[in-house]
């Protein structure tokens, strides 16, 4: 619904999918860095249901999507209704929805690539502008929180070179640390270090991810910290579940 175009595995170009050329290790031996913004789903919920969604039509939707034996009810436990009710699922499917779509993939993805042998570094960008109106008329529901893509103007360190964004000096020094460590990483496979001499680029250093102690580095204001993967019983849940639709 949100992605219809993705690659195709025709046994020539591409001889498998990617998750499962992923398990088989048939994947390049280099440091990878992945992660995500805490709201990834918001946007596309918001996008696709543009009226409140009601307690029937979010049972509706879990059931439709994920329709295997038992997987429903598995998920409702897993992810309860908030009390009190809200008149408006939205934000609670978008919580499921960031959890299945993208933040357990990446730890899943992170866990295979650590389980090989590979360095790999994983993040969580957590930060709502503090600048009004930069998701412009249509995406207000992402003013306050941090919506897919929230992350890009601080990967490139780039707010400040137009005139009407103003970043705070909290928010100037995430730009930093982020746009550092990934121009670090771009030129020596780690986050931590540049090619320049210029000695360490985070504090505290960004430490590799492995599958038992799940540590990352979570990206926001007023101050950035290593942190362990907290989606950890849900992302338990889809791992067992699984990523493929039939």
């Amino acid at each position: 619904m949100f992605e219809p175009w993705s690659p195709v595995a025709d046994g020539v170009l591409l001889p498998d999918t990617f998750i499962n050329l992923l398990n088989k290790g048939a994947i390049a031996k280099v440091p990878i860095m992945v992660g995500h913004v805490t709201e990834e789903a918001r946007m596309f919920v918001y996008e696709a249901f543009t009226k409140p969604i009601s307690e029937v039509e979010a049972d509706a939707l879990v059931r439709l999507i994920w329709n295997g034996k038992d997987v429903a009810k598995r998920i409702f436990k897993q992810y309860p209704y908030p009390e009190p009710k809200p008149k408006d699922y939205r934000d609670w499917f978008s919580v499921l929805g960031t959890d299945f779509v993208i933040q357990c993939p990446s730890r899943n993805v992170s866990n295979i690539f650590a389980g090989h042998g590979l360095p790999v570094y994983w993040y969580n960008y957590d930060h709502a502008w503090d600048v009004k109106g930069l998701w412009g008329p249509n995406m207000t529901f992402c003013e306050g929180h941090a919506c897919h893509g929230g992350e890009l103007p601080f990967v490139f360190n780039s707010a400040n070179k137009t005139t009407a964004v103003r970043l705070k000096p909290a928010e100037n020094m995430l730009a930093s640390q982020m746009s550092r460590a990934w121009a670090a990483f771009a030129s020596t496979g780690s986050p931590n270090h540049n090619n320049a001499g210029a000695g360490p680029v985070l504090s505290p250093s960004w430490p590799e991810h492995s599958t038992a102690s799940a540590l990352g580095y979570a990206f926001r204001t007023p101050g950035s910290a290593v942190v362990a993967h907290e989606r950890a019983p849900f992302c338990d849940l889809w791992d067992e579940l699984g990523y493929v639709f039939n």
